[in-house]
């Protein structure tokens, strides 16, 4: 699908903006250790050619193990830039990318096969070892693999990035495919019906209780287990399925890790379309 013009980024959110070009700026000011005051200044930006590496090295973790290779989702993020897609930058540094995959759409169409066969083949190992409930299983592994409208959630940020910057960058990604519901020569390839969301967690160790934590976990019952997406929790409630394994870390160096010293998850889930925008509206109050 071609699009006819560059779409400008969009937010209308109540935080100071400044909109230049197709780029959206605003400040978020923070106390330092020091209760000094730093001004921060964060820009929405398009997806670009030239930021290939600097989102290879956001979503690389997510499948450092896997035979899936980022490079291929770098690649797909980029060719539906003028649909759907922002990256949030300090200066000239990604600090997140998000946007929205329609990947059983490529999977019918034959398009970006080299990830999407990887992917799916990835999905599926995942959900036969990790799911313990064989009924769950099949009806996880029947939406997969029937066409049914599947988007892949895109929301892969910097541990620092700041969280208020979080539901204005969901909130503009999801304006942009219904955006494209309008286009004359659309091909009904954002018409979701589910949406599959990845996060790395960790489960925090019965002696390090009282260690200070370096990740949100407000909206998380589980006291024992800390979710690098602090939104995450909100869509594990709703999910449909959702299965989780240990990362094994332990097979490379781990001295360059977050959170060297706790057991690395990854959680997958899949919900249902209708009840994952209600979360990015009424729960994290995105605007779209």
């Amino acid at each position: 699908m071609e699009k006819k013009r560059k779409r400008e980024k969009k937010n209308e959110d109540e935080m100071e903006i400044e909109e230049e070009e197709n780029e959206i700026k605003f400040d978020i000011n923070n106390n330092n250790n020091n209760n000094e005051l730093i001004n921060v200044e964060f820009t929405f930006s398009n997806i670009v050619e030239d930021n290939f590496q600097l989102i290879k090295v956001l979503i690389q973790p997510n499948f450092e193990f896997e035979d899936v290779y980022v490079g291929d989702l770098s690649d797909i993020l980029i060719s539906q830039h003028e649909d759907v897609g922002t990256t949030i930058k300090v200066e000239e540094n990604i600090f997140g990318v998000f946007s929205y995959i329609p990947i059983s759409f490529y999977r019918e169409k034959k398009l970006h096969k080299n990830f999407i066969e990887k992917f799916y083949k990835f999905l599926n190992n995942k959900i036969e070892k990790y799911c313990d409930n064989n009924k769950n299983k099949e009806n996880f592994l029947n939406i997969l693999n029937n066409n049914n409208n599947i988007g892949l959630v895109i929301n892969e940020r910097a541990m620092n990035l700041a969280e208020e910057t979080i539901p204005p960058a969901m909130g503009l990604i999801t304006k942009e495919i219904n955006e494209c519901k309008e286009m004359d020569d659309y091909d009904n390839r954002y018409d979701f019906k589910y949406f599959l969301i990845l996060s790395k967690f960790v489960k925090i160790l019965d002696n390090k209780k009282n260690k200070k934590k370096i990740l949100d976990n407000n909206n998380n019952e589980n006291n024992d287990i800390a979710y690098y997406k602090f939104e995450y929790p909100l869509f594990l409630k709703k999910s449909l399925y959702n299965i989780e394994y240990k990362i094994p870390f332990e097979e490379k160096d781990m001295s360059i890790r977050e959170n060297k010293n706790e057991p690395q998850f990854m959680s997958i889930l899949i919900i249902k379309a209708e009840d994952y925008f209600k979360i990015l509206k009424k729960e994290l109050n995105c605007e779209f």
